[in-house]
């Protein structure tokens, strides 16, 4: 079986992996600390993949990548309809120079 390498910085699949950036206090403390940055991917995403998305894509050495799903959950509405929110994966990557990323995600959201 071959093993797929991807090394292309247009490949669709890496363009595909930043859906959205996270900006909280807790995000920016965690970026102003500790060179971590959050956002907002596809639940078919995994580490690996998201750890070579962000090397291609943005050219910086990541150092961890941590994953949260967080579950789906139910909304009352004026008592009476209940909406449910889709699920969706957060993940918090710790690259090692913030200044290059911190421009690159401020475009973006």
């Amino acid at each position: 079986m071959k093993k797929i390498v991807f090394k292309d910085k247009n490949n669709p699949v890496f363009c595909s992996i930043i859906a959205k950036t996270i900006l909280t206090e807790k995000t920016t403390s965690l970026e102003l600390n500790n060179n971590c940055i959050s956002f907002i991917t596809p639940k078919w995403a995994n580490k690996q993949l998201i750890r070579l998305a962000i090397e291609a894509l943005f050219s910086v050495k990541v150092y961890s990548v941590r994953v949260v799903n967080t579950p789906g959950k139910t909304k009352m509405i004026k008592g009476r309809q209940s909406v449910k929110k889709s699920a969706y994966k957060k993940v918090y990557v710790t690259v090692d120079s913030l200044e290059n990323a911190g421009e690159i995600f401020k475009d973006e959201s």
